[in-house]
């Protein structure tokens, strides 16, 4: 079981430097336009974020229970894809007091749209 829980860590882990990667990479070709992002790539990004809001809302997600590195990620999705807008500020907020000890947490917020919630 420890084995199965820090393989699936450093998959979470992989899967943000991935998302973080791609986020920076279409802000620097062109920060702040979508066309980089076609509709399709878009809705398939807010289809799997939709089941993914879902497991985790099932979690109990919390800093100190090793899901805020599934936060992070689904934020993180958010913000690459530009689809934060497509769910509810409360929610958001909640994932990101998960995630605040971690220092992507400032810049996910501002990315999603929340400086004006999470001072």
């Amino acid at each position: 079981k420890d084995t199965m829980g820090a393989a699936l860590q450093g998959k979470r882990k992989s899967s943000i430097l991935i998302l973080e990667a791609l986020a920076s990479l279409l802000a620097r070709a062109d920060p702040g336009a979508d066309h980089l992002l076609n509709p399709e790539t878009k809705q398939q990004a807010k289809a799997m974020a939709d089941e993914w809001r879902l497991k985790l809302a099932s979690a109990d997600i919390d800093a100190a229970n090793g899901h805020s590195l599934e936060a992070e990620a689904f934020l993180q999705l958010l913000s690459t894809f530009r689809i934060a807008s497509e769910f509810g500020e409360e929610e958001l907020c909640k994932l990101v007091l998960a995630v605040a000890q971690n220092r992507s947490a400032p810049e996910l917020c501002r990315s999603i749209g929340l400086t004006h919630k999470v001072p």
